[in-house]
């Protein structure tokens, strides 16, 4: 894929078209790869991002509400302050992410990896987080009411019990 093709894909997933996007990178017999992408700000509400590769992409401050994230790979994520609210987070792997102060208010995410993320002053109101890898992770001044850490690993984990 030319240099010129891949700007048209980053363009169509930085106005939230990214059904377009996964069906011209298909078009092209390559994968939905976003990785060190800056995303800064898009608009992903409801996107269908399954497995797609977003290891450091930057989407801080990202509208991504009922995202399908299942399987993602967001390790060294920069999800600072991001609106990620009802999304879809199964089995993804956000180890090492900067979630700070990020809107992930009834998340479902079980099974989730968040080994070593900062989630510091994260709004976690319902997040479904059962059987999650949280070894590590910083949840100082996090909002947890009735978030479900059942069978969660919280192994060095910072700011909660277990």
């Amino acid at each position: 894929m030319s240099p010129e093709e891949w700007a048209v894909i980053v363009a169509l997933v930085q106005n939230g078209q990214v059904a377009q996007a996964r069906e011209l990178c298909a078009a092209f017999g390559e994968a939905l790869d976003l990785s060190n992408i800056n995303l800064r700000g898009a608009d992903l509400r409801g996107a269908d991002l399954r497995g797609a590769d977003l290891r450091g992409v930057d989407l801080r401050a990202d509208r991504g509400q009922w995202a399908d994230l299942r399987g993602a790979d967001l390790r060294g994520a920069d999800l600072r302050g991001a609106k990620l609210g009802g999304a879809h987070l199964s089995g993804a792997d956000l180890s090492g992410a900067d979630l700070r102060r990020a809107n992930l208010y009834m998340i479902h995410a079980p099974r989730v990896d968040l080994t070593g993320a900062d989630l510091r002053e994260a709004d976690l109101l319902n997040a479904d987080m059962w059987g999650a890898d949280l070894t590590g992770a910083d949840f100082s001044g996090a909002y947890m009411w009735g978030a479900d850490l059942r069978k969660a690993d919280l192994t060095d984990a910072i700011g909660v019990s277990q």
